[in-house]
């Protein structure tokens, strides 16, 4: 049998979990930048604020097969579009505040529109899922243009 001595530094008034890798914005870290590498994903100049949401430039998830984000992720203000489009999202969980673009979550499993971004300056897109969304059930969860729905 061999020993296998190991040694673990912390540091007074530290986190422990933030020491071992394992708190949220490691978790945060690791998946945006697994999600920021991949060919069908971009998330554009992230950047991870004091409260753990995130602000982009740009974020576009569309055709990956995600059914939703996970519980520590959490978009702020995306200054472009936000795109989720043709996934299996069954909730907006975790979707931005903000938009400055255009908002897709089209061609998902959505039954609600509970967490979509509360101001959407572009388009805002939720055709095609589980449930037929009207332009009032947009207006009625977002501040953005009638005009520029699609439903």
């Amino acid at each position: 049998m061999k020993l296998v001595k190991e040694e673990i530094t912390f540091v007074r008034h530290e986190d422990p979990h933030k020491a071992l890798g394992i708190g949220t914005l490691d978790k945060i870290n690791s998946w945006l930048e697994k999600y920021s590498n991949s060919i069908a994903c971009v998330v554009e100049n992230p950047k991870i604020n004091d409260d753990l949401s995130i602000d982009a430039d740009y974020a576009n998830f569309i055709w990956n097969g995600l059914d939703n984000f996970p519980e520590y992720i959490q978009f702020n203000k995306i200054k472009g579009s936000f795109n989720i489009q043709r996934n299996n999202f069954t909730t907006l969980r975790g979707c931005p505040i903000y938009v400055g673009g255009d908002f897709g979550c089209s061609e998902n499993e959505l039954t609600s529109l509970d967490f979509c971004p509360k101001v959407v300056k572009g388009y805002f897109n939720c055709s095609e899922n589980k449930v037929r969304f009207t332009k009032n059930d947009v207006i009625s969860n977002c501040k953005c243009n009638i005009d520029a729905i699609t439903v």
